[in-house]
């Protein structure tokens, strides 16, 4: 639903760390389509995507899924 957006916004790149892939292998909700996916799609638009931008960082905010933090 974001890449949808940012291409009806026209948007022209994309940078992102953490992936679909990885928030779904730690447990992550996530719509199972790729902003690669839908950019491919919209044939009225052009938008690059660049996946994998400080990956280590992105990642170690996602170590467990929503609703399992502990309370502070």
């Amino acid at each position: 639903m974001c890449q949808s957006a940012i291409l009806w916004a026209g948007i022209s790149r994309v940078v992102f760390g953490a992936s679909i892939r990885t928030l779904q292998g730690r447990g992550w909700r996530q719509i199972d389509i790729l902003a690669e996916e839908v950019a491919r799609r919209t044939p009225f638009r052009e938008c690059m995507i660049v996946g994998g931008v400080l990956e280590a960082e992105c990642d170690a905010l996602f170590v467990q899924p929503p609703g399992e933090f502990a309370a502070g």
